[in-house]
């Protein structure tokens, strides 16, 4: 992927704090 905007590093923290940041995080980073 591309550089992640700062709404998608929102929408990453918010995965990662909602799901437990495990395998969830991950796949969002990358």
């Amino acid at each position: 992927m591309q550089s992640a905007p700062p709404d998608n590093a929102l929408t990453y923290k918010l995965v990662v704090v909602g799901e437990g940041g495990v395998g969830k995080s991950a796949l969002t980073i990358q």
